[in-house]
């Protein structure tokens, strides 16, 4: 027991100790004086358990008897008062102290006054307890005790210290509301509610608080800093470490400021397993309890043996800790779970990330890395955690938390474009355009994962659901929506406004490479989407995008966006075979034309030496709006060659190392050197140094300049 060392010293009586015998022998004499005024014994006596009880604290058998003496109404209530304000504890509080307390409290011979009091001092003194397993079996008892006005906010305070999830029922929460109908929305009830809803969101309808409102005041400082200092004399005596557990503010009854002491996410526990127990015992349980605990489950096989009898925590959080348990929330379609869940995902981010402060960051990183794990093991949004993040966006300065939040935003469900675009695309943004260079290459690279989610879990999702019920869900945030989202329409919505973002982005940053290799990533899955995801519709980039990437002075990004282009070929030779028997999306026609130029454009500018000619196939090429007028005024040489493979900026460098591998050591190099007899040399060339997209657009689009 955690007495022990208590009660070992009693054989070993010091003089205070002797005082205290007497002083205690006072209180409990028949013939003592009880009046309050003039009563020098009185004042002495209490003078001398104040002091001991503050210095050393009192052991178990003293503190019961001055229970006793304060409760059964022999002195008057200032001084019963002050005799309970005197029970500081030299070790721990022992449990039946605690019972005492209450089965004195069910007497009602104390007055109202004194009954306040030792509510007061259950409620500070709770971390102290020995144990508090017989008084949660009492529950019931002191929920019955809200009833008087007095003691109900220490008693709501107690009550959300005990709270379990078994103690949450439906005719406890009817109590409550209609003790607030009767004197109002006091906040000991709303926090109380509060936790209640916590376990029980399905019972409690009403809405409670934000996580900022103070539940629980103190309303007694000086017996709060005097258990604060006996429970420091006790951790100090037993050569223990770690926080003051007891150390409240006025604003104790914020979860928050418990838990920031404590890890958020708290340890899988069941009810059933009480603690203590060892791999045996756990093991024997099974025989004993109808349901499995989850500390119980040892592999997979026993996860699959005992899926619908695991018995999931009072804690829900503890989820997010738990494979065992991750695996039962995705195979349970209990709606009570989800909603005990999801209401504590929402308010906990808003404690954690928005109520926070930005010196303690690294706790709340911890928390959106635990819930990132969560929502990749279930591979789609967790809807409380959309939900704030629609919320959070419009205040986010784009800084705090920049990777996990975006990472979250990837796993965003699938809704109709306008609704999408609201909820997230805006404020992605607003941030997106008064940001760096590189927040900007993490917002594409955001959405290039967010476009993979829709095409990859929420298309086929939504398909299988509106298979099901003919109807989908998934366009609404909320889950009883019936409205259907075309998301061919999304996706190709979708698409046009990642493109719009980036040129601006592209030209505000004056082509940017890590910024440009951001979207040209974004388009390498995007001309991949029938080939490789089977969808019925094929979206291109806009001219912006071809034509930066095709004038780039990068050599890398012409290769992969000629590399693009080599997928768009098998894209529309895919859409081609499909509209023979109907399948296609009709919107990608019109596609056919603007691709067709970027082909023309592309094959003239790089290997026809035709930039500024004007031809008379499909359309004008991209430069041949520039004026001859003009173009002759830069006095440059062979303008039409100037962007050829051979003579481009991009190109010039690879160029000039092909030309000093293969020409003898003194003959002054340029790019004319490279003759149509040792071109495709240089082409392989180029290949080797990892520019293989050029080589694949020329045998792709160019056939006769294939290798015979």
């Amino acid at each position: 027991m955690k007495r022990n060392a208590s009660e070992q010293q009693q054989s070993q009586q010091t003089p205070d100790d002797l005082s205290l015998e007497e002083q205690i022998a006072f209180f409990t004499s028949e013939t003592s004086s009880r009046k309050v005024r003039n009563n020098v014994e009185l004042s002495v006596a209490l003078g001398v358990v104040e002091n001991v009880a503050k210095t050393e604290g009192l052991t178990t058998d003293k503190l019961a008897v001055l229970l006793d003496v304060a409760l059964t109404g022999k002195f008057a209530n200032t001084t019963s008062s002050k005799l309970i304000k005197c029970l500081l504890p030299k070790t721990y509080i022992a449990e039946k102290l605690v019972l005492k307390c209450l089965s004195w409290i069910c007497t009602g011979k104390a007055a109202n006054e004194v009954q306040v009091m030792l509510m007061k001092w259950m409620v500070l003194t709770f971390d102290l307890w020995d144990s508090s397993k017989q008084v949660q079996a009492l529950y019931g008892v002191i929920f019955s005790f809200i009833e008087n006005d007095l003691l109900c906010p220490h008693v709501c305070h107690l009550l959300y210290k005990l709270t379990r999830k078994d103690d949450v029922v439906l005719f406890r929460i009817q109590r409550l509301l209609n003790l607030q109908k009767r004197v109002g929305a006091q906040p000991h009830l709303m926090g109380l509610l509060k936790l209640y809803k916590v376990y029980a969101p399905h019972l409690v309808v009403i809405s409670v608080p934000t996580s900022r409102t103070v539940f629980f005041r103190a309303t007694d400082r000086k017996l709060m800093a005097d258990i604060r200092e006996a429970q420091e004399r006790i951790r100090q005596a037993e050569g223990t470490l770690g926080a003051d557990i007891t150390e409240k503010s006025e604003e104790e009854g914020r979860k928050v400021s418990k838990r920031r002491r404590l890890d958020v996410i708290p340890s899988v526990s069941s009810a059933a397993v009480t603690g203590g127990e060892s791999l045996a015992d756990l093991t024997l349980l099974r025989s004993h309890i109808p349901i499995t605990p989850a500390e119980q489950i040892r592999s997979f096989e026993e996860l699959l043996d005992n899926l619908d009898r695991i018995e999931l925590p009072g804690q829900i959080a503890s989820v997010l800790k738990s494979p065992v348990l991750q695996h039962v929330i995705a195979c349970c379609q209990e709606e009570q779970i989800s909603q005990r869940l999801g209401f504590w995902l929402y308010e906990t981010l808003h404690e954690e990330i928005v109520d926070q402060p930005r010196s303690d960051r690294a706790r709340g990183e911890r928390f959106l890395r635990l819930l990132i794990n969560f929502t990749e093991f279930l591979q789609e949004g967790v809807p409380a955690c959309e939900n704030f993040l629609v919320r959070y966006l419009h205040t986010w300065n784009g800084a705090d938390y920049r990777p996990q939040i975006l990472k979250l935003v990837s796993r965003f469900r699938l809704y109709a474009f306008p609704k999408l675009n609201d909820l997230i695309l805006e404020p992605l943004r607003k941030i997106f355009f008064c940001s760096s260079v590189f927040c900007k290459c993490q917002i594409v690279h955001t959405l290039t994962l967010m476009l993979r989610n829709f095409i990859t879990e929420e298309i086929p999702r939504y398909k299988a659901k509106r298979g099901m019920t003919g109807l989908s869900n998934d366009g609404e945030t909320s889950d009883e929506s019936s409205e259907e989202v075309d998301f061919c329409h999304t996706i190709e919505e979708f698409i046009s406004f990642v493109d719009k973002i980036s040129v601006v982005a592209l030209i505000a940053e004056k082509d940017h490479i890590l910024l440009f290799h951001h979207i040209l990533t974004f388009y390498e899955m995007v001309s991949k989407l029938r080939c490789r995801y089977q969808t019925p519709y094929v979206c291109i980039p806009s001219a912006g995008i071809v034509y930066r990437a095709l004038l780039s002075t990068n050599a890398v990004v012409i290769s992969r966006m000629c590399n693009i282009m080599c997928n768009y070929h098998k894209e529309f030779s895919s859409w081609k075979e499909a509209s023979a028997v109907g399948d296609v999306w009709k919107g990608t026609r019109s596609l056919i034309p603007p691709f067709n130029q970027y082909v023309l454009d592309f094959s003239n500018i790089l290997w026809r030496n035709k930039a500024f000619k004007e031809t008379q196939r499909v359309a004008d090429p991209f430069l041949s709006v520039v004026p001859n007028e003009a173009v002759e005024r830069t006095l440059v040489d062979g303008p039409n060659d100037g962007l050829s493979v051979l003579r481009h900026v991009g190109l010039l460098g690879y160029a000039y190392q092909f030309l000093k591998e293969t020409q003898p050591e003194h003959k002054k190099l340029h790019p004319n050197l490279i003759q149509p007899h040792n071109r495709d040399l240089y082409l392989d060339y180029l290949q080797k140094q990892r520019l293989d997209g050029i080589l694949a657009f020329i045998h792709t689009y160019i056939k006769r300049t294939a290798k015979k």
